[in-house]
């Protein structure tokens, strides 16, 4: 018999003993934040540990590229390492450090292993809250969730945009939501969401916002349409308020 033949048809030491429910309980249950990406760069899975260390839901977390998870100061390194393991230089990568955004707009380390599939276009990867072992990261940032949808001129967003734009309802009019962002900025980021809708693809920009006080705010906004849902999805994502941040780290279009 070939030797390939052997290989296929040997049992897998991995498998024996083990069904679907075991795997799933142990997906559920470990301790470490454990995810797949898509080569595009978006999370496709992720296990419970994952949502509860950083406190993202499932859904914005796979709303936007993982990048926009890690800090601007990780960021170069951590994608740049990651094309490594897309064009098949390295097969994985072995205890690397990013500090990774929480939901209340905190910071913390994480440790990671990753490893990619060429065949399934899938990096696997398996971090570990190593917060405690590294220097306090003392900075924080505010952050939270969008959805829209232009066409039926509606929008939603969580309290921190709430308090920043002074609106009292989390379901207001995307027209209403559109009046506050500054006026030289709003043509072009009306054109850029209602194409995004039209074409259900992904989202990213920065813009100016009218605050509660009057003055202007730089916002990052991320997101994209459910890829499973077609035309009819609106889009949902998350929003930085990143008008302290550096001018190059804004990536500031058009000013």
């Amino acid at each position: 018999m070939a030797r390939r033949d052997v290989e296929q048809h040997a049992p897998d030491p991995m498998r024996v003993g083990s069904s679907t429910a075991d795997i799933t309980r142990f997906w559920d249950l470990a301790l470490g934040l454990m995810g797949t990406i898509s080569f595009d760069g978006y999370l496709t899975q992720v296990n419970k540990a994952y949502c509860e260390v950083l406190g993202w839901s499932v859904e914005d977390l796979t709303s936007v590229p993982y990048w926009e998870f890690v800090h601007p100061g990780d960021r170069d390194a951590i994608v740049e390492s990651s094309q490594l393991l897309l064009d098949g230089t390295v097969g994985s990568l072995v205890g690397y450090d990013m500090r990774m955004l929480r939901r209340d707009g905190s910071y913390r380390w994480t440790r990671w292993t990753t490893r990619a599939d060429p065949e399934d276009e899938l990096l696997y990867g398996i971090g570990t809250d190593v917060d405690d072992l590294c220097t306090a990261v003392d900075e924080r940032v505010v952050t939270g969730t969008w959805t829209c949808d232009a066409r039926a001129d509606e929008f939603r967003c969580s309290d921190e945009m709430l308090v920043m734009l002074g609106f009292t309802d989390r379901s207001t009019t995307y027209e209403m939501w559109l009046s506050r962002v500054a006026a030289d900025d709003r043509p072009r980021v009306d054109r850029a969401l209602r194409a995004c809708l039209a074409r259900t693809g992904p989202y990213e920009d920065d813009f100016r916002i009218r605050r509660a006080d009057g003055d202007l705010g730089w916002v990052h906004a991320a997101g994209r349409t459910a890829p499973d849902r077609g035309r009819s999805a609106p889009l949902h994502g998350i929003f930085m308020d990143v008008t302290a941040a550096p001018r190059p780290a804004r990536a500031l279009r058009g000013a």
